[in-house]
């Protein structure tokens, strides 16, 4: 068995590991845990979710690595909320294979027990796999709009558009596209991004994602590393 922690940005990355990710790995004798990001300290009190600055979430990472030097590591960071500082960040805004040129700048920054991973463009792109099967049960009784947005993301999906591409745009990104048609979500997304993640599924999901996928796919060959 081998232990896997991640740094997660807020309540709903962390709710998608312990619902989806932790009994999907269970089956590929990795353990995984989460561990929300510390964002700001005011009057001797910690701040957990959203953004983070660069210098924070390294002294995070080293601290929980020093903590536990046996254990594996990654963390589930938004490219839209990546400070400009990031390590590969600057390097990487002109390389068609963005996600994986930070991670791999992480991987050189913290060592072999770090796997990167920076998520296109956010979370909730992983919902737009299928907006129907996954909102759609986490939020039911919002047919016409979850049909509306469908229709969006078809039109996109036709222009060679797929999840992951969805842009970061405050208007565009996959969040913003989803609030537009259903405002419900945002105050439910801790709970109901979960959900809806795992009534899509992890194998359809991997397969119209393959960035994550391809981070999924490393996650579950851990023990046999």
């Amino acid at each position: 068995m081998r232990r896997l922690h991640l740094l997660v940005e807020g309540a709903t990355e962390e709710g998608f590991v312990n619902l989806v990710l932790r009994p999907h790995l269970a089956h590929h004798s990795v353990i995984v845990d989460a561990r929300r990001l510390q964002t700001s300290r005011r009057r001797g009190r910690a701040y957990k979710g959203g953004g983070v600055s660069t210098e924070r979430f390294c002294r995070e990472v080293e601290r929980w690595m020093k903590e536990d030097s046996t254990a594996h590591f990654s963390a589930m960071l938004d490219w839209h909320r990546l400070p400009a500082d990031f390590p590969g960040r600057a390097a990487a805004a002109a390389n068609p294979d963005r996600p994986r040129s930070v991670a791999r700048a992480m991987e050189q920054r913290f060592g072999t027990r770090f796997i990167g991973f920076i998520q296109m463009h956010e979370f909730e792109a992983l919902l737009l796999t299928d907006v129907l099967a996954g909102i759609g049960a986490a939020l039911p009784g919002y047919d016409a709009q979850l049909n509306a947005l469908n229709e969006e993301l078809e039109k996109l999906k036709g222009g060679g558009i797929g999840p992951e591409q969805v842009n970061d745009g405050n208007e565009t990104k996959p969040s913003a596209r989803i609030a537009a048609h259903l405002p419900e979500y945002a105050a439910a997304k801790a709970s109901a991004g979960p959900i809806a993640a795992r009534a899509i599924g992890l194998e359809r999901i991997r397969a119209s994602c393959p960035n994550f996928g391809t981070w999924l796919a490393r996650l579950e060959k851990l023990d046999s590393a």
